[in-house]
């Protein structure tokens, strides 16, 4: 991995340098990787210096005056020139809403452009990092960042919401309502309760299961919206 993220192309002794350390890792049966910030100098010639592989930063989530078109830009500029995409979290995204909207970002545009099946790198802060963190959270939302970027690295990442078996269910007056949020692949897991119900209240008691509570005297039809791990599969 070659550490600094630009190539000083005015100074010819830094060529010089990264054809000698690819050569000295070929020989030894390595491979040489990059991962360049964007646009960064060198970014369009790095096959020539050597790298076997490499990687283009959007820097979409350090840089809060860059708007969505930023991350488009560099899937369009790295399919061309055969990079892939590294995509970035900060720990941030756990309790600042702004920035876990920018990390789904990376993952849909990865999902609708299609780097997502390409070769992956990831920054996600210092040890042990958001990943980690993320798998060891039972809050879903937070949770669901684990999940997310599991199906990116896996490929099975969707824009599309598990389709449920049944969406509609019925009580009688007065009654608290289970509800059974369930998929052909089972219970609905990693949801968090988006719009309240307006003549009620509701809460899950497990993956998937959850209980409506009308208020009193109400007869009639109620509802709630859960996001589905994250906001890349919405359903209701």
């Amino acid at each position: 991995y070659w550490y600094h993220e630009a190539i000083e192309t005015g100074d010819p002794q830094e060529g010089e340098l990264l054809k000698f350390t690819a050569d000295y890792l070929h020989s030894l049966g390595y491979l040489f990787i990059w991962i360049p910030y964007y646009q960064s100098p060198g970014f369009r010639d790095w096959k020539s210096y050597g790298f076997d592989a490499a990687c283009m930063q959007p820097n979409y989530m350090f840089h809060e005056d860059a708007t969505a078109n930023r991350v488009y830009d560099n899937a369009t500029l790295s399919k061309q020139l055969g990079l892939g995409v590294e995509i970035e979290i900060s720990g941030d995204a756990f309790d600042k809403g702004e920035y876990l909207e920018r990390y789904r970002t990376y993952l849909r545009v990865g999902v609708e452009t299609g780097y997502m099946n390409s070769i992956k790198m990831y920054y996600q802060d210092g040890g042990p990092g958001v990943y980690y963190s993320a798998y060891k959270s039972t809050d879903p939302v937070i949770h669901s960042i684990y999940d997310d970027t599991y199906l990116y690295a896996k490929g099975k990442l969707t824009l599309d919401a598990p389709k449920l078996k049944t969406d509609s269910f019925e009580g009688k007056a007065g009654e608290t309502l289970t509800i059974n949020l369930e998929t052909e692949s089972g219970m609905l897991s990693g949801c968090a309760i988006n719009v309240a119900p307006k003549y009620g209240s509701v809460k899950e008691i497990e993956n998937g299961v959850y209980e409506y509570y009308p208020i009193d005297g109400f007869v009639g039809e109620d509802s709630f919206t859960v996001i589905i791990g994250s906001s890349i599969r919405t359903g209701e």
